[in-house]
């Protein structure tokens, strides 16, 4: 089994004993932690994610950006690729790729710009910064144009998700931050 399979396999089995009760509390954290955090105050837009089961769901910080007058957006796959729309209502959301909420196919994609920041979903961080998703690459195709590499990425994970090192392939992206319920976390030097 190779290194990646494997270490998607292993978090996914300490994701899968986190109970409903500890996922709730500890998305509240990390929620507070970013609403907190100097990446969110500067921040115009921010790019959510729909949290799957095993993710850190971040539904209430759409509300306190919206009080906030940020921009609200979301990724949608289309086809093989991800593109990222503003969708300002939770509720507009409709079932997409994988059973994952996006804004409907109605609604056009929007081009990313540095003032934004993308809150991404992850099974493994590293020190480096290099993210283990979960072996489809939307988000690595996506963020590797160069029309979204001026925009902040933060990775979004238990603490425990943060490891000193992740397997990397030559299309693997890094990202700038990795904010935890317990910490926030700047990756080593790395560009």
């Amino acid at each position: 089994m190779n290194r990646k399979r494997f270490l998607r396999k292993e978090i996914f089995l300490k994701l899968s004993n986190i109970s409903c009760e500890e996922r709730k509390r500890s998305s509240g954290l990390v929620c507070e932690r970013i609403a907190n955090g100097s990446l969110f105050k500067s921040a115009e837009r921010i790019i959510f994610y729909d949290a799957r089961r095993h993710e850190l769901c971040l539904k209430p910080l759409v509300d306190i950006s919206k009080s906030e007058g940020k921009g609200i957006l979301w990724p949608r796959v289309v086809g093989e690729d991800l593109e990222f729309v503003a969708c300002e209502k939770y509720e507009d959301l409709v079932p997409g790729a994988f059973g994952i909420l996006t804004p409907p196919i109605t609604m056009l994609g929007v081009s990313l710009k540095s003032s934004d920041l993308i809150l991404i979903p992850g099974l493994a961080f590293d020190r480096r910064g290099v993210r283990l998703g979960s072996g489809k690459g939307f988000f690595d195709r996506a963020l590797s144009r160069p029309t979204a590499n001026q925009a902040l990425r933060c990775g979004i994970g238990y603490e425990f998700q943060w490891l000193s090192w992740v397997p990397q392939e030559a299309w693997d992206l890094r990202v700038d931050t990795f904010i935890s319920p317990d910490k926030t976390r700047k990756p080593e030097n790395w560009r």
